[in-house]
């Protein structure tokens, strides 16, 4: 198979082999995925199951998606949502320019993306859009976005209104507020003394099938 631009923002210092397709994972496509960049297994917690997933997106540019990330359970109305999205895209071939900043995919096609996650899911990639190529569907982190999208038991702390105001507000992403609240329900007491918040970066996304003619 022919790899392309290897992704690393999401995951450090872990050996490409450990990470799997999810195919090999036994995962079936579409998925919602929580991932973050955080470094290894070991940082976390029993209470999910995380995984290395590898995956091939960006049409025929075949970039490798690298991340460490736990499966959330979508509502009945979003898991719909997901099929019919990840469907419409595989068939358009959606790649950047060699992995750089420069984007190859046109604005109209983001501009349809943006609608979908609007209309469909209620909910926007105003902040992540920049990630959206064939396979690969971002959606901006927040709160009240995972409240939307899932039924899995996350911290009663994320969900203050007063947070999510200021996060809306501010259109900040890294809140630490909620980002500590993540970090002491997955990770571990060792790994929490040692790692300070803001290390992980925490990150929504859809994973669909790839460019498909």
């Amino acid at each position: 198979m022919f790899r392309g631009i290897i992704m690393t923002n999401l995951i450090y210092n872990v050996p490409e082999e450990l990470y799997k397709f999810p195919s090999e994972l036994g995962i079936s496509l579409p998925v919602l995925v929580l991932a973050t960049s955080g470094r290894n297994l070991d940082a976390f917690n029993s209470k999910r199951e995380w995984q290395y997933i590898n995956h091939q997106v960006g049409g025929i540019g075949c970039e490798q998606f690298y991340s460490t990330g736990t499966i959330l359970t979508p509502t009945e109305h979003v898991a719909n949502g997901m099929k019919k999205m990840s469907k419409f895209w595989q068939s358009k071939n959606l790649c950047t320019n060699g992995g750089d900043e420069q984007m190859m995919i046109p604005l109209e096609q983001l501009f349809i993306y943006q609608r979908q996650l609007q209309d469909v899911l209620s909910v926007d990639c105003r902040h992540t859009y920049r990630d959206f190529r064939s396979g690969l569907y971002p959606i901006d982190f927040s709160p009240e976005n995972l409240r939307k999208l899932c039924t899995d038991d996350l911290p009663q702390e994320m969900y203050g209104e007063e947070i999510i105001g200021s996060v809306m507000k501010e259109g900040d992403l890294t809140n630490p507020k909620w980002i500590s609240a993540l970090s002491d329900f997955f990770l571990t007491e060792k790994k929490e003394r040692e790692l300070s918040d803001y290390v992980f970066n925490w990150q929504l996304f859809i994973l669909g099938n790839n460019y498909r003619s």
